[in-house]
């Protein structure tokens, strides 16, 4: 199991930046966010903490028109995984996000590196269940599970943080069909019926901090 440590280093010019909030306040539900930005991301080029506010901000923005749901980016805190490595093994990263939340006091925690991710997955070929490696953009805890998520910083970044956080409320991964949806392209912000209603649903959860 790879180290993963923590740098409690809070980036203060982030520390309760609110996101865009405009028209009537009432029913608008906020839900906080911190995020961990990978520190080789930070010292290689410090513009990806604005990319990862601009990506939250646009979710915010999604959120609020559809669901009445605003997200407030608390604080940013600097996480290192470590050195040298240029892709991230989210089999083992992913429980230890999960444990170094439980002592972060914001509703949802998000993730952020440029790294290439990828995790265990197992496809049939030829009618053999084969076990390999699956890349992908981002992983979150579970549908309408958890609260934590991991997004890569790529061209698609804002796509991505808005897919993550609706799995967090719910939202199922599409595979089919010609519904334009940001739960099955990286390119676009539309949301299906289905999830867009599950969404609604699950609009009150309780994102549960131990």
């Amino acid at each position: 199991m790879h180290c993963f440590t923590l740098l409690l280093v809070s980036l203060a010019t982030f520390a309760g930046t609110p996101t865009c909030d405009s028209g009537p306040k009432e029913d608008i539900r906020t839900v906080t966010i911190t995020a961990l930005i990978d520190e080789e991301d930070l010292s290689s080029a410090s513009h990806q903490a604005e990319i990862v506010k601009g990506a939250l901000n646009f979710s915010s923005w999604v959120f609020k028109k559809e669901f009445r749901v605003t997200f407030k980016l608390q604080n940013v805190l600097v996480w290192h995984y470590p050195a040298g490595r240029k892709q991230i093994d989210l089999d083992s990263a992913d429980p230890l996000v999960k444990f170094l939340a439980k002592d972060i006091d914001t509703d949802i925690v998000l993730a952020f590196t440029s790294k290439f991710m990828d995790r265990s997955s197992v496809v049939e070929i030829d009618g053999d269940w084969v076990e390999t490696r699956e890349e992908v953009l981002g992983i979150a805890s579970g549908p309408g599970l958890g609260r934590t998520a991991f997004v890569r910083i790529t061209e698609h970044v804002p796509f991505t943080t808005l897919h993550e956080l609706l799995h967090l409320f719910g939202a199922l991964d599409v595979h089919c069909c010609t519904e334009e949806t940001v739960m099955r392209l990286p390119t676009t912000a539309k949301i299906d019926k289905e999830n867009t209603a599950i969404v609604l649903a699950n609009r009150g959860r309780i994102f549960n901090k131990k």
